[in-house]
């Protein structure tokens, strides 16, 4: 379940100030032992005649199936890997029922997929990842250009996290030598 805070910043930063299209407060990751059985997870996600997926976003995609599908290459929605190599596929999914809800409920719900690699990757990446997100609401925050320190920060932080999810497909340890290195 996403802070009520994370959704509120969410919907100023990047949804013009709506509130209602924020539509991932609750969600789950369900991690998978590889690519092959996360594509099949998704494929029985789509067949559940109990969810309407609305939004797909597959940064595991290649770029020829990216460009085969007319998927968006920019933006929050764009498919293929993050720019610090950072992977996952997300669902934004929407109950379906038969009859109205007897209490209210969260009509949307965020499944995010991801394999065993990146899940192990992510704990270590995180910290990484939340110093960039600090960084950039401060230079945001102060409505100037970033200093020069920043940008060094913020690039060796991208760097660090490329290498780390460059290992997804890498046997095990290649993390662990980029790290030592």
């Amino acid at each position: 379940m996403k802070i009520p805070a994370a959704g509120f910043l969410k919907a100023v930063g990047k949804l013009n100030g709506d509130p209602t299209r924020v539509l991932d407060l609750a969600g789950v990751r369900i991690v998978h032992r590889d690519r092959s059985a996360l594509y099949r997870a998704v494929g029985e996600l789509l067949a559940d005649p109990h969810l309407r997926v609305v939004r797909y976003v597959d940064r595991f995609a290649a770029p020829e199936v990216i460009a085969a599908v007319g998927a968006p290459a920019n933006g929050p929605d764009a498919w293929g890997p993050k720019s610090n190599g950072y992977r996952d596929l997300i669902l934004i999914c929407r109950w379906v029922r038969d009859e109205p809800a007897a209490a209210p409920v969260l009509e949307f719900f965020e499944v995010q997929l991801v394999t065993e690699r990146v899940a192990a990757i992510m704990v270590r990446e995180h910290p990484l990842y939340a110093w960039r997100r600090l960084i950039i609401a401060e230079i945001t925050r102060r409505g100037r250009p970033a200093r020069e320190c920043d940008r060094a920060f913020l690039r060796a932080c991208e760097e660090w996290s490329r290498r780390w999810y460059a290992c997804d497909d890498a046997p095990i340890g290649c993390a662990d030598r980029h790290v030592a290195s």
